[in-house]
């Protein structure tokens, strides 16, 4: 923390302005991070990067929104530099985007996200990082790009947390015009434990648009996976309910009745794998022998981040 004091002492200028010099300090310590390797199973394992993280949040928390400009500048303009090297198999390193990624959640959430100026580029730059994500996965000779298993788990911890920190703070406008293809990349393309965590946390974050935007999500996951992925499925309603974060009075929902119930298809509309009753699936689910651990192993938390 002394040396987060010390650097933001360098960075500030008066009148809740940066110095005309602060891009450049703040451009040569993300630089020095780049060269760091990850420890931990979180980027907050890393004593270096807590220090950036801690001068990010300082100058953010000092600035206005339109002053804080020049800090958002240069993390944006150092994530286009490492992700365009990832996605043209320029460097062998993927650490300093996952670096990034970390920083840009930490950015967008810092007091409710009233130093962003516009949401539009961040959620084009975070359907960058799911797209990316999903190339490296797929792509044998992109599999040399990838420095270690350990940066690509975190790299997927870090989108999904920045996601749900973009999602929580911008408008419904911003989410209806860019969010949305968002969420659809994310839901098609991510693993199951993976979009369920999302969702409990941004239950649990009491996001507005929660039942009109992501429950139709759900309830289309749930009758389009009820085969092979029931028991998981099951357990996330279970959650839901249980810890009373399911909210219907306020908000309007095509799945939602008056009386607060969700309503499930009885028939999903592109395969038969779904049972016409689910309350007698549920029934017949109750008499079979399940494997509660191997389930409950499966469950992922996405981390809130602050809420400031």
């Amino acid at each position: 923390q002394g040396l987060a004091l010390l650097y933001f002492e360098c960075m500030r200028n008066v009148d809740t302005k940066l110095h005309s010099r602060a891009a450049a300090i703040y451009t040569a310590l993300l630089h020095e991070l780049y060269k760091e390797e990850l420890t931990g199973e979180r980027l907050e394992d890393n004593n270096v990067y807590e220090l950036v993280a801690s001068v990010t949040k300082l100058c953010l928390h000092y600035t206005k929104r339109e002053s804080a400009q020049q800090l958002w500048e240069v993390l944006l303009a150092e994530y286009d530099v490492q992700t365009r090297a990832v996605a043209e198999k320029t460097t062998l390193r993927i650490q300093p985007m996952v670096l990034l990624l970390g920083l840009l959640s930490t950015a967008t959430i810092v007091r409710k996200g009233s130093r962003v100026s516009e949401y539009r580029p961040l959620f084009q730059r975070c359907q960058t990082a799911f797209t990316l994500a999903r190339s490296l996965v797929n792509d044998e000779d992109a599999a040399q790009l990838v420095d270690n298993e350990q940066a690509m788990d975190i790299m997927a911890r870090e989108r999904v947390k920045w996601l749900v920190g973009l999602l929580q703070q911008s408008s419904v406008t911003d989410m209806v015009s860019t969010g949305k293809v968002l969420l659809d990349l994310v839901v098609a393309n991510e693993p199951l434990p993976t979009v369920l965590s999302m969702a409990l946390t941004l239950a649990r974050l009491e996001w507005a648009q929660w039942n009109q935007i992501l429950l139709p999500y759900l309830v289309r996951l749930t009758t389009d996976r009820w085969t092979t992925d029931r028991d998981t499925l099951l357990l996330f309603w279970a959650d839901l309910f249980q810890n009373d974060l399911f909210k219907h009075s306020g908000s309007i929902s095509s799945v939602v009745t008056a009386r607060g119930q969700v309503l499930f298809p009885a028939k999903a509309s592109n395969s038969g794998n779904v049972p016409a009753n689910v309350p007698r699936a549920l029934i017949e689910w109750l008499t079979e022998p399940i494997d509660w651990e191997a389930v409950v192993e499966q469950r992922q938390k996405i981390p809130t981040g602050e809420r400031e």
